[in-house]
């Protein structure tokens, strides 16, 4: 299942799709990163389908938080993580090659590699590395300290709880980057940012991250979550901010990769009409001394 959804991404043909696909749903020009009216269509339609969807995952997942096949271990909601991550990873790895020519962009480039590494980590642990579809036995070391029993580090103690803040973190950065990305894009700032830093069509999404790992200490002040606890729909488990986080890390990779396809295609552009310009300055020096020699 997982090699049905990622493999195709190899080939440029279904990256170009997936690109043209998600122009829609990305705000995104192909002359401008983020619209300079940003409360337009291009930003307020993909807006109202993140906030649908973010709707739609927190009502499902809580609701039929008992039912194995949608949130189990082999659920459709760990799937859609696992196919979330290897996309993103693939988006990734596709936008670095894109850049690997633009000395400009080299930092970027390094970070492209280094995210995508960590969601193929993270696609590889929610399969436990294979050790479900494969069937083998989870080593007795990991046996021990693993609050699954699976061959997985994430479900180990400590690392479970910096996964947790780092979720709470994570959205807040987002949230955050996505203010700076608006006013740098409003205020006509270097375009740069926007290779990096995500956009806030992505709001509705990080925001309701944020409310399900603030953690009990500021449960007093989570007025939204005091909301759906009232509700009985408060915060429970995981499958929720890791859905909602599969989105986000679609909608931020395939973005960038459009950027990262434009900036490669610009950057050709330039380096044809360079050419061009060199040999047409170079035919009229060199006609007269041809004609020189010919006489």
């Amino acid at each position: 299942m997982v090699a049905t959804i990622s493999l195709p991404i190899a080939f440029e043909s279904v990256r170009a799709r997936l690109s043209h696909i998600f122009q829609h749903i990305i705000p995104n020009a192909e002359g401008d990163y983020l619209p300079q009216d940003r409360y337009g269509r291009t930003f307020s339609l993909p807006l109202a389908g993140v906030f649908a969807f973010t709707v739609l995952a927190h009502w499902s997942l809580t609701v039929y938080a008992g039912v194995d096949w949608i949130e189990g271990e082999d659920g459709i909601s760990e799937w859609w993580s696992v196919a979330t991550y290897l996309a993103g990873a693939g988006a990734m790895v596709t936008a670095a090659w894109h850049l690997r020519s633009n000395q400009n962009t080299t930092l970027v480039l390094y970070f492209y590699l280094i995210l995508s590494a960590i969601l193929f980590l993270g696609a590889m642990e929610e399969i436990s590395w294979g050790q479900r579809i494969a069937g083998w036995g989870t080593p007795a070391i990991l046996n021990e300290i693993n609050g699954q029993g699976e061959t997985t580090i994430h479900n180990v103690g400590f690392a479970d709880n910096m996964l947790f803040i780092s979720f709470f973190w994570a959205s807040v950065i987002g949230l955050v980057g996505g203010l700076v990305r608006t006013t740098a894009n409003l205020r006509g700032w270097n375009r740069s940012l926007n290779l990096v830093l995500p956009s806030l069509v992505m709001a509705p999404a990080l925001f309701l991250i944020m409310v399900w790992r603030t953690g009990d200490f500021w449960a007093t002040a989570n007025i939204p979550r005091l909301f759906m606890d009232y509700f009985n729909s408060g915060p429970s488990g995981s499958e929720v901010p890791e859905a909602l986080l599969g989105l986000c890390i679609v909608i931020y990779t395939f973005a960038n990769l459009r950027q990262a396809r434009l900036l490669a295609r610009l950057a050709g552009n330039t380096i044809a009409r360079s050419k061009t310009a060199s040999h047409n300055l170079t035919i009229p020096v060199i006609a007269p001394v041809i004609a020189k020699e010919s006489a």
